[in-house]
């Protein structure tokens, strides 16, 4: 099993292994990942403290100019950034601790919209466009509909 393959699933016997094989921890893989920032963004602490050990190094960025602290802060693993508290920069530690503060925060309840409300309104304006062009029979129906709701 890969280096990555085992932390994808989080198996620490095969992290362990792999390290214990003399892989290289900084590898380079897909948009400048490394071994520490996959386990970051996927928020493995106890991953995290392997590579450290290993000598996985913490102050890399990815494609995205993010260090791995900075990847587990945006991703809500509070446990991660703590493990890597250690090792990152000021700038890093302040920065990830924001995300983790906001992470969330905007994703709140989904919008329920209702559309008839804004049909409606639709329709009374264009009641009242014709209205003032001389026909007179659009907004009749407005305000019957709204007489016909008013009784329920």
């Amino acid at each position: 099993m890969s280096l990555v393959d085992a932390i994808k699933a989080r198996d620490l016997v095969g992290v362990r292994s792999a390290i214990a094989s003399r892989i290289d921890v900084n590898e380079i893989l897909a948009a400048n990942s490394t071994p520490l920032i996959l386990a970051a963004t996927l928020g493995f602490a106890d991953v995290i403290a392997l590579l450290l050990e290993a000598g996985a190094e913490p102050s890399w960025k990815d494609a995205d100019q993010e260090t791995a602290i900075l990847k587990a802060g945006a991703n809500g693993h509070a446990e991660a950034v703590r493990a890597l508290i250690p090792v990152s920069s000021d700038d890093d530690i302040d920065m990830a601790n924001a995300f983790l503060k906001s992470f969330g925060a905007s994703h709140g309840p989904e919008y329920q919209y209702d559309g008839s409300k804004l049909q409606k309104k639709a329709v009374e304006v264009v009641a009242r466009a014709a209205k003032f062009v001389g026909h007179d029979g659009a907004q009749a129906r407005v305000d019957r509909m709204d007489r016909a709701q008013k009784k329920r």
